[in-house]
């Protein structure tokens, strides 16, 4: 028999480039991330302030990285689709949606289709591979494949392959400047100049991906934080906070209303 979660429940799936976080009322201090993020409501809209400009309503919001921004929903569900903004989907997204712009809305046919699909899965027992089929065919409906993607350099493709198939938390930014026969200076500027992101700023994203993976295996906060190249769980927690406004033990952490799924086959 399909049995009903309750309405407050909150959930996170993780899968390799991309997670969604759906909870019920929420609200974020002042964050900016480098994942590309789609913040939805599934009813009533999210109060949500841009920087330092004036809180706004919205349903629905396109958030290009490095964007700062906090958001508050009270009494009702909201949906954070993190993509990463490498990602051949996320660059197609962007180049739809976000040309000349760093905040766009999702257009409503495609938004309420969505929800009504995921609403579709609380009614069961909670299965990733449909909420990844969903999610996917609705990230491929925000792209656009007619929209061009810049060929980034071969130099610092080769340095993001090495971050993320690396699991040395403590990579030199000298080791990566090495392997493409690169300065670091000059690395550092051709990074920035590629991706938007300073280096060091991506290594660090790097590190956290790396904690996140940990507590999804299952370890505890502290030893992730180490496995991550963090001085402490503290240290750890206040970077997290300041990069996604929550909490890793908010967030990250299996509860009775929190249910983490690593989605990844």
């Amino acid at each position: 028999m399909p049995k009903e979660s309750p309405n407050n429940s909150a959930y996170l799936f993780m899968w390799e480039g991309k997670f969604l976080y759906i909870g019920y009322s929420i609200k974020t201090n002042i964050h900016e991330h480098h994942a590309l993020q789609i913040a939805i409501s599934e009813e009533k809209p999210f109060m949500m302030r841009i920087a330092n400009n004036k809180w706004k309503k919205f349903r629905s919001l396109i958030i290009n990285s490095d964007q700062p921004h906090e958001c508050v929903l009270q009494n009702g569900r909201v949906y954070f689709l993190s993509l990463d903004p490498e990602s051949i989907p996320a660059k197609r997204i962007k180049g739809k949606f976000l040309s000349g712009s760093n905040f766009s809305y999702v257009p409503q046919d495609l938004l309420t289709p969505y929800i009504k699909r995921i609403k579709k899965q609380f009614s069961y027992k909670i299965n990733c591979a449909k909420i990844s089929k969903t999610t996917d065919n609705f990230i491929n409906a925000l792209s656009d494949s007619s929209v061009g993607i810049k060929k980034v350099d071969e130099r610092i493709s080769t340095v993001i392959g090495i971050l993320k198939n690396s699991l040395d938390s403590k990579i030199k930014l000298k080791h990566l400047a090495e392997k493409v026969f690169l300065s670091e200076t000059r690395l550092v500027h051709l990074f920035k100049e590629q991706t938007g992101i300073p280096v060091r700023k991506y290594l660090l994203w790097h590190r956290i991906n790396i904690a996140v993976k940990e507590i999804i295996a299952g370890n505890k906060l502290t030893g992730a934080a180490h496995t991550a190249g963090f001085s402490d769980s503290a240290h750890f927690s206040k970077t997290f906070k300041r990069m996604f406004g929550i909490s890793p033990t908010a967030l990250l952490k299996n509860s009775q209303n929190i249910q983490v799924f690593s989605c990844n086959k």
